[in-house]
């Protein structure tokens, strides 16, 4: 279970996050909606361990999140952007991804690239938002995450990827991972 207990985080002069409490079971699904500005991805930077609150903490599964890489191990991150610091082509992307998780299958990113079309000596600093994030949840599904963590999971995509995205993370939760994703989009929700 992910666990947020009491977390508060001020940045400057103003209060993102306050006392915020939420557990997030295995099996489940988890979202938060809000209008730009209003704390989701300061939230997320904290569910993964990129940020300490002020006070509260983050635990997975018993353990703190935060400067904990066994934690961290457990759970994959989709965020909203993506910096060109990966590599040149999708290979690459997927070379780094498998260095840092031992659990990534192999068998699984080829099925999934096929599944979406792609190829891995594309030039992933050439492709769109929509096809980068489409690379990104090959990734994060290859690495059979027991917590998958999204910003804005759907901007960007198009139906079609959209609804083959929907179908995999049921599947995710089906074998009892969890997931929580951010939005300011109701729709998505």
């Amino acid at each position: 279970m992910l666990v947020i207990k009491e977390l508060s985080k001020k940045i400057g002069n103003k209060q993102i996050l306050n006392n915020i409490n939420l557990k997030i079971p295995k099996g489940s699904i988890y979202g938060i909606i809000g209008k730009n500005g209003a704390g989701k991805t300061t939230l997320i930077r904290h569910l993964v361990g990129a940020y300490r609150g002020d006070s509260g903490y983050v635990e997975l599964e018993g353990m703190r999140i935060y400067e904990n890489s066994h934690a961290k191990s457990k759970l994959v991150y989709i965020p909203d952007e993506f910096f060109d610091t990966f590599g040149s082509n999708v290979n690459d992307v997927k070379q780094l991804y498998q260095g840092l998780y031992p659990s990534f299958n192999e068998d699984r990113y080829y099925k999934l690239m096929k599944m979406f079309n792609r190829d891995d000596l594309q030039n992933f600093n050439n492709f769109s938002k929509g096809m980068k994030k489409q690379v990104m949840f090959i990734l994060a599904l290859s690495i059979m995450p027991e917590y998958l963590i999204m910003d804005e999971p759907f901007v960007g995509l198009d139906p079609k990827a959209s609804h083959l995205l929907k179908g995999l993370m049921r599947d995710l939760c089906d074998r009892g991972g969890a997931i929580f994703f951010s939005t300011h989009v109701l729709e998505v929700a």
